[in-house]
């Protein structure tokens, strides 16, 4: 509602608005009714599309505050807890993390992302990529939905959100490479590396079994014993840990079970690998390091060569997803690289033509 009132240097306007969903906001000191009436337009729409920010009732505090209560609320059990905690406590030594969670603005995370796109290493090379940037701005956008509906606190649209539109927009207009075939040479060298004095003894066979079965790095370092049935020749990923979150069993080739086999075992250590997820990135950059090392491939190459590779063997697509966890075949069909799997693709392609034609037409059907 839009009233007038009088000062000693004439007449002001004023809007003042109630709401049952949000605490009452009132603002004066307009000099005419069309200004007023148009501000109140302005909260209206904000009310009606669910992003109104009342600054003044905000009992969040700074950012820090923000995302230290964020990363305790994070559950024991997500899959990329560490991740997300390590990301968190990278954003709370920004000069960010000191400013009122209200106050800040789309210019502060763009300028945020130039900076961090300006920080050279010692060779001149970028220190941090687009997409490690994009992915440390989804923890802002995180926090934001995570106040919304966990806190019921109201903070209006991200700021952080339309900053990485931009670094979206030119991934999507990026060509993705082919990712490079690991060739029996190249992971003959790779083994070898990881067999020499001074490496962890775990990181040769996770590398083995990782190309025999196209299990995932952070899925790896979680399975335990208890996980592989001998007799049936399979090992079960829990849902908790795998990046779907659904569960799965994966076949075991007669070359995975003599890794098993083959791989240390201490009776105190439940997991197959006891190892963490810094500690292998680390390893295989220090790998990287010799001169052999093929520098193209990374250790979620075992991924795609692993799933070339069984749709090579003539596994059909059902296996073929069963063995990967994936939900959808346009997914699949990433993890397989060009070459004698490329038969597989175009059997793919034509299986959804075909579930797409037989399919009956949204608009009607048989009688």
């Amino acid at each position: 509602m839009v009233t007038s009132y009088k000062t000693k240097t004439g007449i002001r306007w004023r809007v003042a608005i109630r709401s049952s969903k949000y605490p009452h906001h009132f603002k004066g000191g307009f000099l005419n009714a069309r200004d007023a009436r148009d501000f109140e337009k302005v909260i209206l729409s904000e009310l009606i599309r669910g992003v109104f920010a009342p600054v003044a009732k905000s009992t969040i505090g700074t950012l820090a505050d923000a995302l230290n209560k964020y990363q305790a609320e994070i559950p024991e059990e997500e899959p990329f807890r560490k991740v997300k905690i390590n990301r968190i406590n990278a954003w709370l030594k920004s000069p960010l993390a000191m400013r009122a969670i209200t106050s800040l603005k789309r210019s502060d995370f763009r300028d945020w992302r130039s900076a961090r796109r300006s920080e050279l290493r010692a060779d001149g090379t970028r220190q941090i990529s687009d997409s490690s940037i994009y992915k440390n701005l989804v923890i802002i956008i995180g926090l934001w939905t995570h106040a919304k509906y966990e806190w019921d606190e109201m903070l209006g649209d991200c700021p952080a959100k339309l900053t990485t539109e931009s670094i979206v927009r030119l991934k999507r207009n990026r060509a993705k490479p082919e990712k490079p075939r690991i060739d029996p040479s190249s992971e003959k060298t790779i083994c070898e590396i990881f067999s020499r004095p001074g490496h962890n003894p775990y990181f040769q066979p996770i590398f083995s079994f990782a190309l025999e079965t196209s299990i995932r790095a952070h899925e790896l370092i979680q399975l335990h014993w208890v996980n592989v049935h001998w007799d049936a020749g399979v090992i079960y990923v829990p849902a908790h840990i795998s990046k779907s979150g659904l569960e799965r069993w994966v076949s075991l080739s007669d070359e995975a079970v003599l890794i098993l086999r083959r791989t240390p075992c201490d009776i105190a250590e439940p997991r197959i690998f006891p190892i963490s997820r810094s500690a292998l990135s680390s390893g295989w950059a220090r790998a990287k390091e010799d001169e052999k090392f093929p520098k193209k491939i990374t250790f979620h190459s075992t991924r795609h060569e692993a799933l070339t590779r069984l749709a090579e063997a003539k596994l059909s697509i059902n296996q073929l997803m069963e063995m990967s966890g994936h939900k959808t075949l346009a997914m699949l069909m990433v993890y397989l690289n060009k070459g004698n799997a490329q038969e597989t693709r175009t059997k793919i392609v034509e299986a959804k033509r075909k579930s797409m034609e037989s399919s009956p037409s949204q608009c009607g059907g048989a009688a």
